[in-house]
């Protein structure tokens, strides 16, 4: 899943695709981080 996720990001090749890849990462960091 990881690397598909990795793939859309080098198809967009551009800053927005590193800004939703980073902020996906950072939501999935905290909900492991802090369950809910």
């Amino acid at each position: 899943m990881l690397r598909h996720v990795f793939n859309i990001g080098e198809e967009l090749n551009n800053i927005e695709s590193w800004i939703y890849l980073r902020v996906t990462f950072s939501i999935l960091v905290i909900k492991v981080l802090f369950p809910n």
